[in-house]
C-alpha cells in the first residue's frame, strides 16, 4: 500500500469531466425551514454537515438532518428541532 495518490494520463480521445461545484442557497433553506417545511438537500455527508452547521450558526437555533432517499435521491433532510427548543426554554425557566 503506498501513501502517494495513483496517477493516469489522460486519454485525449476521452478526455476529462471537469466537475463543478454547486452552490448552496443557504438563504432559500432558511426561508423554507422558517415558514415551517423539512427541506431535502441531494447532497453527501460532508455538504450536509457544512449546511448544518451553518444554519444553526445563522439561525441561532438546533438544526436537525437525517441521511434520506427522497424521490430516488439520496440527501439529506433539514428541519428545525421545536422538540430541542422546548426542552431548552423548559429548564432555563426552572433554574
Amino acid at each position: 500500500m503506498s501513501n502517494e495518490y495513483r496517477v493516469y494520463p489522460v486519454d485525449p480521445e476521452e478526455g476529462a469531466q471537469l466537475k463543478i461545484r454547486k452552490k448552496v442557497p443557504i438563504d432559500r433553506i432558511i426561508c423554507l425551514l422558517l415558514e415551517g417545511y423539512e427541506v431535502f438537500i441531494e447532497c453527501d455527508r460532508r455538504t450536509a454537515h457544512y449546511i448544518k452547521r451553518r444554519i444553526s450558526g445563522e439561525l441561532g437555533v438546533q438544526v436537525e438532518s437525517y441521511p434520506s432517499i427522497y424521490r430516488g435521491m439520496d440527501g439529506y433532510v433539514f428541519k428545525i428541532s421545536i422538540v430541542k427548543q422546548l426542552l431548552d426554554e423548559l429548564s432555563k425557566g426552572n433554574h
